[in-house]
């Protein structure tokens, strides 16, 4: 587990949106290390990858905030979100994206940890208070530079980018 959301990569990386409860969940790495996903429905029956049609995208999601970390590194300003987690009482367990899975640092492993799941897609989000630390004015040149470094490594790995421009990470300037 990395930072205060306790999410390890894989827990984060693989998402099922509450389709299936999460006891009813179980991920089994083939031996060839591609994704070999099974799940148990409600009424028992199992579902794999050869179920769904050939041209299906296989994906992982993620946002930002959620994910990133690096709160205050390469000159990322703070967000509505920092602000709504040091209000006492506005998280019960006290969580916060401050280090959270700190994929800033860690996104070259948790690529490679994509591309061994054999996923096809990554969709994740631009931190705006990363790439505008004021929500206007002068654009943070190491912000773009990360995000650049993640789409060349998503690249280099054969996976889609699909990429959320505002997934709720708004400035605090902007508030």
């Amino acid at each position: 587990a990395h930072g205060r959301f306790g999410c390890g990569c894989l827990a984060t990386l693989v998402d099922f949106h509450g389709f299936f409860p999460p006891s009813d969940r179980r991920i089994d790495v083939g031996s060839d290390q591609r994704l070999n996903m099974l799940m148990k429905t409600h009424a028992g029956a199992t579902v794999s990858r050869a179920d769904f049609p050939t041209d299906f995208i296989w994906g992982v999601a993620t946002s930002s905030y959620q994910i990133e970390g690096a709160h205050d590194t390469d000159g990322r300003g703070p967000s509505i979100w920092d602000r709504f987690c040091e209000q006492p009482g506005a998280i019960a367990d006290g969580s916060h994206g401050r280090i959270a899975c700190d994929h800033y640092h860690r996104f070259e492993t948790d690529l490679d940890l994509m591309a061994q799941m054999g996923v096809d897609a990554y969709r994740f989000s631009i931190a705006w208070p990363r790439v505008q630390p004021m929500g206007h004015g002068p654009w943070n040149e190491a912000g773009f530079d990360f995000y650049a470094r993640l789409l060349d490594g998503l690249e280099q790995r054969g996976i889609r980018p699909h990429l959320t421009l505002n997934h709720w990470d708004l400035p605090l300037a902007l508030q």
